[in-house]
């Protein structure tokens, strides 16, 4: 009996060791940097117009302030030092506010698998149409973490990227009616990344369909 309560108590004991530790690695900094791996999309049917969000997914955020690996960490560093994200180290280190991707964002395309108008036949971009606004890290930063506006909004077909890194990880598209036609739309949605600044590799992520009906 008392190897079986001596086993239960090891077995609890390395329990709270290994969360102890997965708090340890991802708790605490301004932001953690991800490398994009692919797409999602939902469809909200808000009035007047819908709203597709994308999310752009990855695994767990590679390079962050705790990191146990001194060379990943170090990179971690040159990321806050090219961002200007290095005032996070006056806040406690438990204190943190999201994840920004490892390469910057710069263009988001959407074509349609149907003619939406006679401008814009089937297959063809749709940019010039459509409103974005997309999650960014750049106003929380710039304005001493003091206002949490994370959002830049504007006309797709004319949006400047350069507002809008650190990119988070999501951004929504507001889609208008395609003039007078009804019926199911699918809607391919292309997203491209610039080179990391940091260590200079590319990322490429499949395009992501998403059907809209109206």
């Amino acid at each position: 009996m008392k190897h079986i309560i001596f086993s239960i108590l090891i077995i609890v004991v390395i329990s709270m060791i290994l969360s102890s530790c997965d708090k340890y690695e991802y708790a605490g900094c301004a932001v953690c940097y991800y490398i994009p791996t692919s797409l999602e999309a939902s469809v909200d049917y808000m009035e007047p117009k819908i709203t597709v969000r994308v999310y752009v997914k990855s695994n767990k955020p590679v390079y962050h302030v705790k990191d146990r690996n001194s060379e990943r960490r170090e990179i971690y560093n040159k990321y806050s030092e090219y961002y200007h994200d290095t005032k996070y180290k006056i806040y406690d280190d438990e204190w943190g506010i999201g994840e920004a991707s490892c390469n910057p964002l710069s263009k988001i395309s959407v074509s349609c698998d149907r003619d939406w108008n006679s401008a814009h036949p089937a297959n063809t971009a749709i940019d010039d149409l459509i409103y974005a606004g997309i999650a960014t890290l750049k106003p929380y930063i710039d304005n001493n973490y003091q206002e949490f506006n994370n959002w830049e909004h504007g006309e797709l077909a004319d949006f400047n990227y350069e507002k809008c890194n650190p990119f988070m990880s999501f951004f929504d598209l507001y889609i208008p009616h395609p003039s007078d036609k009804s019926g199911k739309y699918t809607l391919t949605i292309t997203v491209n990344f610039d080179n990391d600044p940091i260590t200079g590799k590319s990322v490429s992520v499949e395009p992501v369909e998403v059907e809209v009906e109206f």
